[in-house]
C-alpha cells in the first residue's frame, strides 16, 4: 500500500548478510523445511508476485533491493545511498534549516 498512489514509491532493502532478521543465514536454518525452497527463489518469487500484482494497481512503484554490502544486521552505505537517493533533488532550505547534505549527490562511491 505504500506504493500505491500518485508520487508514492516503496523500496525495500533486504540485507543478504542479514545475521538477525530475514536473511539467508536465518531462513536456511530454520524456514527452509517449511518452504522447501532457498532463500533466493522465495524473495524472487516474492518480487515478481508483487511486481505482477501491482501491474494492475496503479499508479504503483515498488522495487525490492537486495544489499550485497551489509555484513550484518546495520544499514550499509549502499542502503544509505539508496534511501538518501529516494529523498529527492538536494535542497538549500527547508522548514527546518539548511539541509547538510543533497541527496541526489550524496553517494560517490559506485557499489556494483
Amino acid at each position: 500500500m505504500a506504493s500505491t498512489g500518485w508520487g508514492r514509491e516503496h523500496t525495500q532493502i533486504l540485507n543478504y548478510e542479514d545475521n538477525c532478521c530475514f536473511g539467508p543465514l536465518e531462513w536456511d536454518g530454520a524456514l527452509w523445511w517449511y518452504y522447501s525452497e532457498s532463500w533466493d527463489a522465495f524473495v524472487a518469487n516474492y518480487a515478481a508476485a508483487l511486481t505482477a500484482t501491482l501491474q494492475n494497481i496503479q499508479p504503483s512503484s515498488w522495487q525490492l533491493v537486495v544489499d550485497m554490502v551489509a555484513n550484518q544486521h546495520q544499514f550499509s552505505p549502499y542502503a544509505e545511498c539508496i534511501i538518501l537517493n529516494s529523498l529527492g533533488p538536494p535542497s538549500d532550505q527547508s522548514a527546518a534549516g539548511p539541509v547538510a547534505t543533497g541527496a541526489k549527490h550524496y553517494c560517490k562511491k559506485k557499489y556494483r
